[in-house]
């Protein structure tokens, strides 16, 4: 930045392109070590006003976060005062300009790019990116990335490209254009793929110094996954399944799912002659949600059932609509039965989560269901569902729980490092 009569003109320092716009620069520092500058651009000409410093040890807000920290960093302002704000790590010497739509030249904010710089870096240098066809906002597979994100990579973990996703959250990166696929490619050294991604071959010989890993999340059962892992895997360098048939069958790695305690512990429903239900699934075809229906209505109102169904979904009356949440696992302290009606698993993370929150599971011989379970129940006849529903006892939680730990605990968070530190 070159200073003036009348403030600090901007230079970028990825492309060194100067711009005519006036700024003042207030350096304070992340909770990281990290001096972050404030830049704040001046609308009024000519400014007369001195530039004013803040002192070194004041530190942001914690809504902002460092890109040092693996996250882009925020605006403060929108811009639409005529003095939007950028900020810049000085451990990566970097201060991103983005000129919004419908705004005019000298209106400019943002924090992770440059006008005209050729390196708009949305994503973090790390070692391993996820490569999805698809990312909600719950599911198996949304679980299992958030674990592996969160507990597995840490600062390894560069950022997802999804084809499709209504992921909301905006600290695990995840985003669903092009050219963002391609950056993030450039800044991961591994690359895990899921789902049927279009022209995944193309990709793969483009970005021939990145190693690719197609990875399978469902059962032999599965037919859209076996189909998806089948064209992938031969383009892939390698294979991963969490399901051990799985590996056997197409003669891949087999890793163990990784499962969090949340520290959530049911305590049941507070009203005496209550039972209350929770079936938290995808609303899918393989999910049964039809055969939940069904069962709901043949129960008394004394079980109240708590469903993650879409919105507007027509459900009983002795239903409640509770979403499609990642954070649904905290309806585990009011349940009294877990219900999975899936006619098939490939593990089964919310079977997992309800056995380390002690509450019993009714569920299909599926997935790791035939190790926790209290009832299993082999049939589409919601009469002999509601029937092992009415009569599950607490039985077989404590066990259910250890087992859980035991093989998806901390054992399978190690494996999955391990695994990606070799590879």
């Amino acid at each position: 930045m070159t200073a003036t009569s009348a403030g600090t003109l901007f230079r970028c320092p990825s492309c060194r392109r100067s711009y005519k716009f006036r700024v003042k620069v207030l350096p304070f520092h992340c909770s990281c070590g990290a001096r972050l500058d404030e830049i704040t651009y001046l609308a009024a000409e000519p400014y007369a006003a001195p530039i004013q410093r803040r002192s070194t040890t004041d530190r942001p807000a914690p809504e902002l976060p460092c890109h040092h920290r693996g996250e882009a960093l925020r605006e403060i302002n929108c811009g639409c005062s005529g003095k939007p704000k950028v900020y810049s790590c000085d451990l990566h010497g970097e201060a991103y300009l983005r000129k919004l739509p419908k705004m005019k030249p000298e209106m400019i904010a943002g924090c992770t790019m440059c006008l005209d710089c050729d390196d708009r870096r949305q994503f973090p240098q790390g070692k391993v990116g996820l490569l999805l066809q698809v990312f909600n906002q719950s599911g198996g597979m949304e679980t299992w990335a958030r674990i592996l994100i969160r507990d597995v990579l840490g600062r390894s973990y560069s950022g997802i490209y999804a084809t499709k996703s209504n992921c909301t959250n905006t600290s695990l990166r995840v985003y669903a254009d092009t050219h963002s696929r391609d950056e993030l490619l450039e800044c991961c050294d591994t690359v895990l793929v899921w789902g049927h991604i279009p022209d995944l071959d193309a990709i793969v010989r483009n970005f021939s110094t990145k190693k690719f890993l197609a990875i399978h999340h469902g059962s032999l059962a599965s037919n859209w996954a076996e189909e998806a892992f089948g064209q992938a895997l031969p383009i892939c360098h390698g294979g991963i399944a969490v399901n051990q048939d799985v590996a056997k069958r197409w003669n891949v790695d087999y890793l163990p799912n990784p499962v969090i305690d949340h520290g959530v512990r049911s305590l049941g429903s507070r009203n005496i002659g209550t039972k209350n239900v929770l079936w938290n699934h995808r609303w899918s075809a393989e999910k049964r949600p039809e055969l939940l229906v069904e069962i709901a209505k043949l129960l008394p109102s004394t079980h109240k059932f708590h469903v993650s169904a879409p919105k507007r979904t027509n459900l009983p009356a002795n239903c409640v609509n509770i979403g499609q949440n990642p954070d649904n696992v905290k309806h585990l302290v009011d349940a009294d039965v877990f219900l999975s009606t899936a006619n098939q698993e490939a593990f089964g993370y919310s079977l997992a989560e309800a056995a380390l929150a002690k509450v019993p599971i009714v569920c299909g011989p599926y997935g790791i269901g035939t190790e926790i379970a209290s009832r299993i129940v082999d049939s589409s006849n919601p009469n002999v569902w509601a029937d092992a529903i009415a009569s599950v006892t607490p039985s077989f939680v404590e066990s259910a729980s250890v087992w859980v730990l035991a093989h998806h605990g901390q054992s399978a968070i190690r494996s999955w490092q391990t695994y990606l530190e070799i590879v």
